[in-house]
């Protein structure tokens, strides 16, 4: 399963024969301002867009897999408007590529392209106090709630998150796991770990012990993910 970023999408496949596969997790580790919660949004949107639209006989390709993505929330600041903007940006400069200028047909494919993204995207925040119990029970809901899910996020990883759970989820609903943490998670779950700094290199660490143990550093400037 391609994640459609050049700098995520090669290291793992250096390290890993098998790439990305249903039940993986992926650890985004950085400080603030990192980019963790950027390469959430792009992977979103990759996810959550059709693979393409028509309305009145005008056909805009756009690239995505139409599939749902869950988002566990934990400190409550994702911005799904954020999202939003992201996703009519993308089909303005479709629409632009496309050589569709008339104004009202672009509005019309961005209010209905936004409609039906939106709706693959659900947002699970857990109960609070938080406790490893409500954590527990936000993985628990998620089964009955989608099918098909192209990823399961947990943004600002807490350190009593139950991870055993989470693999297991991810494997019933099919899903790739990345998580978002200041700093490396203990958990041995975790396939691949990638280390963002300030600066513009990004190391990927492979953590799968029966894969080829490694490490790869890639220049992130060749891909923006703002």
């Amino acid at each position: 399963m391609p994640l459609h970023l050049s700098f995520l999408d090669d290291p793992i496949d250096r390290l890993s024969q098998n790439g990305l596969s249903s039940g993986d997790i992926i650890e985004l580790v950085g400080p603030s301002c990192s980019g963790k919660t950027e390469i959430l949004r792009h992977l979103a949107l990759t996810a959550i867009l059709p693979a393409d639209i028509t309305l009145d006989s005008t056909h805009l390709p756009l690239f995505g897999s139409n599939r749902p993505v869950v988002l566990i929330d934990i400190d409550r600041r994702f911005n799904l408007p954020r999202l939003k903007h992201c996703i009519e940006a993308y089909v303005r400069r479709r629409c632009l590529d496309s050589d569709i200028t008339a104004t009202h047909t672009i509005n019309a494919f961005i209010h209905t392209v936004v409609t039906e993204s939106l709706r693959n995207i659900i947002v699970i925040r857990p109960a609070l106090p938080l406790t490893r119990l409500s954590l527990a029970a936000c993985l628990y809901s998620i089964p009955s709630e989608t099918a098909d899910a192209a990823y399961i996020f947990v943004d600002s990883l807490p350190d009593t998150f139950p991870w055993d759970l989470y693999h297991t989820t991810l494997k019933t609903v099919g899903a790739v796991g990345v998580v978002t943490c200041k700093s490396p998670s203990k958990s041995t779950r975790a396939s691949f770990r990638f280390l963002l700094g300030r600066k513009e290199t990004l190391t990927c660490r492979l953590l799968t012990p029966a894969s080829n143990e490694g490490e790869v550093q890639w220049d992130i400037l060749e891909d923006g993910i703002a």
